[in-house]
């Protein structure tokens, strides 16, 4: 395999291959991924409203600041890639395609940080609550 066999420093797969996997993905996942975001986004407005002023509030508040961020950055970054990559054909892929899933890749750097962000400070906010009682 060459050096330009494949996308991203990591990928070891050769460039079709990477294709049919992430278009195999995006298909998968555009159902899975809004079945998990759904109840998360309610459960963390739940929390903030009815928990919003006690103790650890300051964690839920930036929490779901964290939350705001991961969907405005999934809706604007993320999701527009996906709905273009989906038409893709893994034996004809237009010229750009490294480019566009390398822009994809840094997004989700993002995306998933203020994912991983708001899990941990409304686990934060949640231990504090525990702990003061």
């Amino acid at each position: 395999m060459s050096a330009t066999s494949h996308v991203i420093v990591g990928s070891r797969l050769e460039d079709r291959a990477h294709l049919l996997a992430r278009l195999a993905l995006v298909r998968r996942l555009r159902v899975l991924v809004p079945a998990l975001i759904i109840p998360t986004v309610a459960a963390a407005i739940v929390t903030v409203v009815l928990d919003g002023a006690g103790v650890g509030c300051w964690f839920r508040w930036v929490g779901m600041a964290a939350m705001i961020a991961f969907l405005v950055v999934s809706f604007a970054g993320t999701v527009p890639i996906n709905i273009h990559v989906i038409d893709w054909d893994a034996d004809n892929p237009p010229a750009d395609w490294k480019a566009v899933i390398k822009r994809w890749e840094l997004i989700d750097v993002y995306r998933s940080t203020a994912a991983i962000l708001a899990f941990a400070l409304f686990l934060i906010a949640a231990a504090r609550q525990l702990t003061s009682s």
